[in-house]
């Protein structure tokens, strides 16, 4: 049986068969999509960092929210991961305090060089701790039920 391009009696490609996709797949490796996507693929750990209240007045829904944390790690990384990549926390405590917020941001997107940061409860530890949080360009996911940092406060 013979198509084309292929003899497949043979198993053979023909001449063209061969040019083209030699050609599809050099346009694909210098398309920039599937440069960005080659970039970023690697085995390391996705670091989040977890903004939490260990002590303070928010002390007690921080050890939920911790044991939370725990649990939805566990779950994920017995799963294989995110795209294959394990999850690693970092927890560092806030103390409920909004200028401790701040520093907790900077200690974990300077220090420990996490991809993000999430946490806080509590409205004054998010009001502290996103602006430090866009000075620093990193991700800041706000657990708070408030509309603070959203609305532009």
């Amino acid at each position: 049986m013979t198509g084309r391009f292929f003899d497949l009696t043979k198993g053979k490609a023909s001449r063209r068969a061969v040019l083209k996709g030699l050609a599809a797949g050099a346009g694909l490796a210098a398309a920039p999509g599937f440069v960005r996507y080659a970039q970023a693929q690697s085995s390391a750990p996705i670091k989040i960092g977890f903004q939490a209240h260990r002590t303070g007045i928010g002390a007690a829904y921080g050890r939920w929210y911790e044991r939370t944390t725990a649990a939805a790690v566990k779950a994920i990384n017995a799963a294989g991961g995110i795209n294959g990549r394990p999850i690693e926390v970092v927890i560092e405590d806030d103390g409920t305090d909004a200028a401790r917020g701040a520093e907790v941001v900077g200690k974990l997107a300077n220090q420990h060089k996490v991809d993000i940061v999430y946490g806080t409860l509590f409205s004054n530890v998010v009001v502290g701790s996103a602006p430090a949080a866009g000075e620093l360009k990193i991700p800041y996911y706000v657990v708070s039920e408030g509309y603070h940092v959203a609305s532009g406060k």
